[in-house]
Formats: structure tokens, sequence, C-alpha cells
């Protein structure tokens, strides 16, 4: 398997990179209601804010960053990919790229892109999780990429689960980059101290909350969760909701009051109560794997596979592994995927251009194209998969899933992709009632089913005015 190779200074960083992005994706760039966001879009032709005036100007946060240091959430690895691959396309292509920088405590925490859209200086092409489509596709900026990609191509995506947060009435708004499904990770020494084996891993949830209470004690939690409230904190919880059967909007309305959702609350409120787990993280974030998992602060936590890499570079000695998430008795396994898709602001200086630019970078069927995306997952992000069939199979051959927590996330906790949803997409206002839900019942002592009713009567009132694209 490829492997980072940074600085002693640079392993430290990497960890902290991972926090930013979450912390970044909180409800800074969530809060923002539906519409209000571009009062003003670029009109087509006009200047998109950066690069020479003729250039497509493409905002993300890996490229150009320093040299030898983290930026944001960039490293060394996952710049050079951009900056090579761009300077590629500017080699045979008259309608040049121009890479702008952006860190994430800017680019989202602190409502940078927003702020440039609603000045009228939007970027041609930029980068956005699926928690903020939404707000972009409502506001009317994206353009359809699907007249941009070969039958192939969509077919190719598809088979890696991931497209549907990025679609909307059949078209494709966004192209993935990654996909770093949710799974648990637990440590090795603390399952030998508390005398369990494999065979110990927990399946279903009252198993998970068992072996938690086996792994508590001389300063360890036995299980993790994420205790700050934000998207991160949403996006953790939300599988379980799903595991029972529920959702907060179903096929247009709200869902949240329902058993499901009351007993994923129970669920998480249970740990706590049976002080299984803690009511704070090391360092005020879940994402950093090295401050609780691997210094023994827990003996089970919940992350996305990205943090593989973290463990491995960071901390090679320190012996871990990895399992589906659980799921109730009763209930069925599911599981989420998050990750950045660049989009195309269809009001920007050419917006062909820039979608035969991405279609190029990201979805080409080609020996090139599959290599390319290839490098992006085992090399430049080395613990996440590639979010086509093809660029999977690829990496497989190469040998990147040799490692055999990577290979039990590919075989095992995505396995033929059927039971791994997107990121779920929701307004800012559903999130935050839904953190509401969540952090009322697991840290304040809520009645799960009188949060969850509250929760439901906020995402009804909210939905009465709602137009926009749909909630899933």
């Amino acid at each position: 398997m490829s492997s980072l190779t940074p600085s002693s200074a640079g392993a430290i960083d990497l960890s902290l990179s991972r926090r930013s992005l979450f912390r970044a994706a909180g409800y800074g760039a969530l809060a923002l209601s539906s519409g209000s966001l571009l009062a003003a879009c670029a009109p087509s032709g006009s200047s998109s804010g950066g690069g020479d005036g003729k250039a497509l100007d493409f905002w993300q946060f890996y490229a150009p960053a320093p040299t030898g240091t983290v930026q944001g959430t960039s490293t060394t690895t996952q710049a050079d990919w951009f900056t090579k691959n761009v300077k590629a396309w500017n080699k045979n292509n008259d309608t040049q790229v121009n890479l702008t920088y952006v860190p994430t405590s800017n680019y989202l925490s602190g409502d940078k892109l927003a702020t440039q859209f609603a000045s009228g200086k939007g970027p041609d092409i930029f980068i956005i999780s699926s928690a903020l489509f939404l707000e972009y596709y409502n506001a009317g900026v994206m353009l359809d990429l699907t007249p941009y990609l070969s039958k192939e191509a969509i077919a190719d995506f598809e088979a890696g689960g991931v497209m549907g947060a990025r679609m909307d009435d059949g078209k494709i708004y966004g192209l993935p980059l990654e996909s770093e499904p949710l799974l648990m990770f637990f440590g090795h020494e603390a399952f030998e101290k508390a005398g369990l084996s494999e065979g110990d891993i927990p399946e279903t949830w009252d198993q998970l909350l068992d072996v938690a209470d086996k792994l508590t004690g001389a300063g360890r939690y036995g299980q993790l969760w994420e205790t700050t409230p934000g998207a991160l904190q949403n996006f953790e919880w939300a599988p379980f909701m799903w595991q029972g059967g529920s959702d907060a909007v179903t096929n247009g309305k709200a869902s949240f009051d329902s058993p499901g959702t009351i007993a994923a609350l129970k669920f998480w409120q249970d740990s706590i109560n049976r002080k299984v787990s803690p009511r704070t993280v090391k360092n005020g974030n879940s994402g950093d794997i090295l401050g609780n998992l691997g210094s023994g602060y827990c003996g089970m936590q919940q992350m996305v596979s990205s943090v593989i890499s973290i463990l491995n570079t960071n901390a090679p000695d320190f012996r871990y592994g990895t399992f589906k998430l659980p799921r109730p008795v009763d209930g069925e396994y599911w599981t989420t995927s998050g990750g950045w898709a660049a989009v195309v602001n269809k009001n920007g200086k050419n917006p062909e251009a820039a979608a035969k630019f991405v279609a190029w970078l990201l979805a080409s069927t080609d020996k090139e194209g599959v290599e390319r995306m290839a490098d992006w997952a085992t090399v430049a992000k080395n613990g996440d998969l590639a979010t086509r069939a093809s660029v999977n199979e690829f990496a497989l051959a190469r040998g990147y899933f040799d490692d055999p927590n990577l290979k039990n996330v590919l075989d095992n906790v995505v396995g033929d992709g059927t039971r791994v949803r997107a990121e779920q997409r929701w307004p800012g206002p559903i999130f935050k009632a839904v953190s509401d839900a969540v952090q009322g019942t697991m840290l304040n002592g809520a009645d799960a089913a009188e949060a969850a009713g509250v929760a439901q009567q906020t995402i009804e009132s909210y939905l009465k005015s709602y137009q926009g694209g749909e909630i899933v």
C-alpha cells in the first residue's frame, strides 16, 4: 500500500488538518437560509474573482499549499495531485484553469465561498460537501454536468454508490472526488486487556454497549461518539436512524418522530447514561483519531475510513481493527459515506469549458483517467475509497487494499454498495433540528420521544414553505 511520508512536524499536523476539515463542516456553512445565499450570482461572461480574467478559477483547499506544510486539509501529496493535473490540462487546452487555494477556515467556516457568490464574484469551479448541495442548487448556481459525461462514466459512478446526493431530477450536478465510509475502529490492546478477542466484535447495539462496558475502566471509555453539535455529529448519528427504518424527511414530508429515530436517540443516550461513552471528546473533535482511540481514551470509536491513513502514518505501532456499524436486533445495516464533489458555476466565464475540465479530471474512463483517480484515493488521500468501480478495481490490482483494514472497508463495510448512503443533504434548519434532538437526549437527559417530537414540529414547519431540490 502506498503511504504518506510527511516530516515529524507534518505528522502532527495531519491529524489537525482532519479536525479542521470536520469543524469546517459545521453550522457556519449550514445556517444560511435557502435562496439567501446568492442574492446576486455572477452573470455569464463576468469575472469570477481571480485569475487573469480569462482563465477559469478553481476554488478548493488543497493547492497550491506551501510545500512541505499542511494548510487546512491539504497535505503536500494532495497539493501535488491538483497542481500536476491542472498543469497537464493547461498544456493541452486553450482554456486555462487557475487553482485558487482557500484555507478551510475561510472557505467554509468563514463563509468566504458564499460571500463571493453573494457579491457576484463566485468561482468558475468549486468543491462542496453533500451537506451544502441544496444551498447552491436551490440558488440556481450549479451547472448540469450530465451532458458532459459518457454513459460509461455515469455507470461507473453509480456503481460506486455515492452519486445520489449530487443529483436532482435525474441530473448530475457534482462529481465526487472520493468516498469516505463511516465505520467502527477498535484498539487491540484495549480488547486484550479486557479479555476480549475479535470474536467479541459487536454486531448489534446491545452487544456494542455490553462490550463497551467491559472496555470501560482505568481511564478508558468503552465507546466514543461525537459530542460537539454540528454536521459531523449528524453525519455520524444518521445511519443509526436509518437502521431503524426512519429518516428526517421521507417523500418530502417530515418523518422524524418515528420509532427508529427514537430508538437511535436512546441508543446514544444509553451509552452516556451507562458511563461507557464520554461526554466530551479529546481536542474537541472525534476526528482526532490519535487523541481519542490512539491515546487509549476510548476502546472503540466511530469515524470515516480516511483516518486509517492517519493511524498508519502517525501511529505505526498502534494495533487496531475495524468493523461495520452495529445495528438494532430487528434493524438492517446501513452506513454513510462522506467526501467532496467538484461543481461548476453555470454563470461563470465559460461554463462549458469548466464542465469539460471537471469531467476530464474526475470522470475520464481511459487508462490515464482511471490511474489519475486511483492516485488521488491511494496516494494523495491514502485512506479513501474511489467513487468509481473501475478505479477501485485498479487500486485493488495495484495492491492498495492489501492493508487488512482497507480491505475490510471495501469488502464488508461497503460490500456491493447497496447499504451505503451518501452523506445526508438537509437544509440548515433541518440539520439544526436534528442536532438539537441528538444533543438534548445524549447530553441533557431529554426524553427521546419528546425530543423527536419537537424536532418533528420544527421540520414540518420548515417544509411548509420549502421550495427546492429533493431533501435526502
